[in-house]
């Protein structure tokens, strides 16, 4: 007999955002299930030679498996190595079908597979050396482009679901939200509006804080598994916040939500990037309690969200996922869930200015870090944590490239973890309480002079603002301007359109560098923050009269917008 999730769910509701109602049933978002590597092994069988799940019931039907992966290491190939099948009404088996690479970033993965039928059972497997790769997954089954319908019929139709004619409202804007285009988000397919907020729901992601660091990244695999796995139109999630406390824009607010099956019509979807249960996301990277700047960060957009909408700031308005009606989940986990009252304090009570924000280190910057155990070895972890099995050991002494730093366990009262590589290719983390940048390592400079932009509308390779220069659309009617505060701002009049949220820094240049990278600098070559588009080189920056400002590579290609055409 096969076995099914009855009976394990216990096993996995602490983490995630389990799909199913409690009296068994499921609506139109299928099943999910989110579990630690740990718990992989012991709730999949080991059968001839795979990590086989137990059989995952899907009433309404499935047509595809998605899954979002939390890898143990970065240069990992996922592509083809889990495998879903359906197993049919009458007890017959599909053939197991291999799940493809849609979204690759650092640790974190999305993999999805068509089935090439409709089926009302799914199961998934991986190969049994393969089971160590993983230290978190969320996976889910169910039939694509079929959201969650609001609760009532208070829904109507736009004519043109492009967030770029929204733009992010002045109240989010003012509150710190930071919008899309600073995370390089893809375009909305959302066309239903919703009504009203009028409650709001606090989630957690279940998965790491980060990639190799980028807050960017993990926000982009969250919209890559709702997209390409789940068949939404866009991340579930309105707001994001990340650890150090920023808060960022997912779904536009003004449509309707799909992060709460059958509970979506007015209810405003706050979800907090990293994994927090004490016990099933032991593998996971970054800490199980929400960190004050998160708290904060969280309260500010409850706090602008109750302003916009006359939302009550209590318990029957303000709940975790896992509280409101029809849900049976755990989410957002122990951790976040002890921290729910202290958000509601927050946003009744905090006025803390939004968190400016904290790009890595330019790469010149702490590029090596020295062991300094004192005389033993230090191990190399898979994650941010002592938790998994070593993949290798430096002597004390050993100098290592420094790839990047997170946030995760405490080791004697340092959070940092560096990942690094050896000169043998091991990549890996260690505790930055036994690993200190090496003295000297090369620091970054400063850029050299650039040319100032001539004529209208565009930056070119190698052109520069300094402080207090701005270019203008030829239309005369939009410019981006290099404010004297440190702030980069698009303005239309006197509206700022979009920033770089750098406001109070002191800064040197903005640059359109030769390698495609608009870079803010500040004295001294801190890369202050930066378009993420290195790698294009030859790309020019155009603010154009239609209100978006483009960076463009050789071509015509568009690598980076501000989202803000049509105004």
């Amino acid at each position: 007999m096969k076995r099914t999730w009855t009976g394990l769910l216990a096993a996995v509701l602490s983490v995630g955002c389990v799909t199913g109602l409690e009296d068994g049933s499921t609506d139109d978002h299928g099943m999910e299930i989110t579990i630690s590597g740990g718990d992989l092994r012991s709730t999949f069988a080991l059968v001839d030679g795979y990590f086989e799940s137990p059989v995952m019931a899907v009433p309404e039907g499935a047509t595809r498996v998605a899954a979002m992966l939390t890898l143990t290491d970065v240069p990992l190939e996922m592509d083809g190595r889990l495998e879903a099948r359906v197993v049919r009404d009458d007890g017959t088996l599909g053939a197991w079908l291999p799940l493809s690479v849609t979204f690759n970033e650092e640790e974190l993965r999305v993999i999805k597979v068509d089935l090439g039928e409709q089926g009302g059972q799914v199961q998934l497997r991986v190969m049994e050396p393969d089971a160590d790769l993983i230290s978190m997954i969320t996976w889910s089954a169910g039939i694509p482009e079929q959201e969650d319908l609001a609760d009532d019929g208070d829904i109507s139709a736009v004519t043109n679901g492009s967030e770029t004619q929204q733009g992010l409202d002045g109240a989010l804007a003012n509150a710190g939200v930071l919008p899309r285009s600073a995370w390089g988000a893809r375009p909305t397919r959302c066309t239903s509006r919703d009504r009203a907020k009028e409650r709001m729901a606090i989630h957690h992601t279940a998965g790491a804080p980060t990639a190799g660091g980028s807050y960017e990244a993990a926000l982009r695999q969250i919209q890559a598994y709702h997209m390409d796995g789940r068949g939404y139109c866009d991340a579930g999630y309105h707001f994001a916040v990340t650890l150090d406390g920023r808060t960022w824009e997912l779904r536009p607010l003004t449509y309707l939500g799909g992060h709460s099956r059958s509970y979506n019509g007015g209810n405003a979807g706050i979800v907090l990037v990293g994994c927090f249960d004490s016990a099933a996301c032991a593998g996971v990277s970054g800490p199980r309690t929400l960190p004050d700047a998160m708290v904060a960060g969280a309260g500010r957009v409850v706090k602008t969200l109750s302003g916009m909408f006359n939302i009550a700031i209590n318990t029957d308005r303000i709940k975790g996922h896992g509280q409101q009606p029809y849900q049976q989940t755990g989410c957002p986990g122990d951790g976040g869930r002890a921290r729910l009252e202290d958000i509601r304090s927050a946003a009744r009570n905090g006025s803390t200015p939004a968190p400016q924000p904290q790009p890595p280190p330019p790469s010149g910057e702490c590029g090596q870090v020295r062991v300094n155990t004192t005389s033993s070895a230090l191990n190399i972890r898979p994650t941010a944590s002592t938790a998994g099995s070593p993949v290798g050991s430096l002597q004390d002494g050993a100098t290592v490239t420094r790839l990047s730093s997170v946030q995760g366990q405490s080791v004697n009262g340092d959070r940092t973890w560096h990942r690094i590589r050896t000169g043998s290719g091991v990549t890996g983390y260690i505790s930055g309480a036994y690993a200190r940048c090496v003295a000297g390592s090369p620091q970054a400079s400063t850029p050299a002079p650039a040319a100032a932009p001539a004529g209208c509308g565009f930056v070119g390779p190698g052109q520069a603002l300094a402080p207090n220069q701005a270019v203008t659309s030829c239309d005369g009617r939009f410019t981006l301007a290099h404010q004297g505060d440190g702030n980069v701002v698009l303005y239309q009049g006197g509206a700022a359109l979009w920033s770089s949220q750098t406001p109070g820094r002191a800064t040197d240049t903005l640059v359109m560098q030769e390698d495609g990278n608009l870079v803010l600098y500040a004295p001294g070559g801190v890369a202050l923050w930066n378009s993420r588009t290195a790698g294009n080189p030859g790309a020019t920056l155009a603010v154009q009269n239609d209100g978006n400002t483009v960076i463009y590579a050789p071509g015509n290609r568009a690598v980076f917008a501000t989202g803000t055409a049509g105004r």
